[in-house]
């Protein structure tokens, strides 16, 4: 198994068109190519991920949160993301970010939140990430069709849910004239050729356009093959939030203690502590602004900016902030378990720090 390997499985399971726009996610430190027999996932990049990374020899480490967002002026040891660079470079250390595209995908964060407060009848809700795919076309002899595709699926296109190399395919003739200089695979230069074609198409992430190009073009017998990309209205197949039924009705403080003890944190809570709830909304993180989407009795995620919780209590909703490393931590969870099935022979470990260090809070 290779990095590149590892990201496939990620694709697979969290598809790069399920990111916000303003994420970075994917390989951000590292080597595609380098052999893997050991990843760590985290929720968090930190000194601590990485000296538990080399405790255990692992080559790579996946994390939600990217290490890299904004971008960087210098590599240099004054602490902060350079040193953690410097540290993943120096221990041979390969580091990717499953980030917003894990928290929408089916079973990441979210579901994996949702399914640890032991909700019913989970359906999404909430904000969608805006589609980034394009369908590429081209037009080749039939003889000239598989080795296209073969070629486009893969540079990455064709990619859909668990499928790969999705294309479609329709015959039809194509016209041309040679000009002087000119040498066509069919038919003679000055001449008007009408030639039986193969309309080609797939679908790609927009992120993916150069790559499919070159490969297209590589694999294309025409001196001047007709590559268009068209963008892709919608699309974008998941939404963020999820919610859910309680087995049983209860007040709002008894949903409190149980979430306190299921997810091993302390809660700060908005809301009548008496009033009986059976519905809740969940979007793990900082995920404040999606209360307006829930429609829910009671709304709960990682934090709450205190405008936030006034708008949202007084429209009638219930709130609940249940802290960030305890709400998304069940999806890291998850997602170690998705790959360990995903990348038969490689190792998956979970870094769970001690309360109190790396991100983790004291309870």
């Amino acid at each position: 198994m290779t990095v590149s390997d590892v990201l496939k499985a990620i694709e697979h399971l969290a598809p790069r068109s399920l990111a916000y726009s303003f994420d970075k996610i994917g390989l951000q430190v590292g080597n595609p190519s380098q052999k893997v027999s050991k990843v760590v996932v985290s929720l968090d990049h930190s000194n601590g991920l990485i000296d538990f990374a080399n405790q255990v020899g692992a080559q790579l480490v996946v994390t939600h949160h990217p290490l890299i967002f904004d971008p960087l002026h210098s590599l240099n040891e004054t602490g902060g993301i350079e040193s953690l660079i410097r540290r993943l470079i120096t221990s041979d250390l390969s580091l990717i970010a499953a980030h917003t595209n894990w928290d929408v995908a089916p079973g990441g964060i979210n579901d994996a939140l949702a399914e640890a407060l032991n909700l019913q009848d989970i359906e999404p809700f909430g904000s969608r990430p805006e589609s980034k795919r394009l369908k590429v076309v081209t037009f080749a002899p039939e003889e000239a069709a598989d080795a296209i595709v073969d070629a486009s699926a893969t540079a990455g296109a064709g990619r859909i849910g668990l499928y790969e190399r999705c294309a479609f395919s329709s015959a039809g003739t194509g016209t041309f004239l040679g000009m002087d200089g000119s040498n066509p695979v069919v038919g003679r230069t000055g001449e008007i050729e009408n030639a039986s074609e193969i309309r080609i198409e797939t679908e790609l992430h927009a992120s993916m356009r150069g790559a499919v190009d070159r490969a297209i073009r590589s694999a294309h017998p025409y001196e001047e093959p007709v590559i268009d990309f068209y963008p892709l209205e919608g699309g974008a197949a998941g939404q963020i939030g999820r919610r859910g039924v309680l087995p049983t009705p209860m007040a709002l403080k008894d949903l409190v203690k149980f979430v306190e003890t299921k997810l091993e944190t302390w809660c700060t809570t908005w809301g009548d502590p008496d009033r009986v709830v059976s519905t809740v909304g969940v979007a793990g993180g900082a995920a404040d602004g999606e209360w307006r989407h829930a429609q829910t009795d009671v709304f709960l995620t990682g934090e709450i900016k205190q405008h936030i919780a006034l708008e949202g209590t007084e429209s009638g909703l219930a709130m609940i902030a249940a802290g960030h490393y305890a709400t998304e931590q069940p999806g890291v969870v998850a997602l170690a378990a998705r790959l360990a099935e995903a990348l038969q022979g490689v190792q998956l470990e979970v870094f769970v720090p001690k309360p109190g260090t790396f991100g983790r809070p004291m309870l």
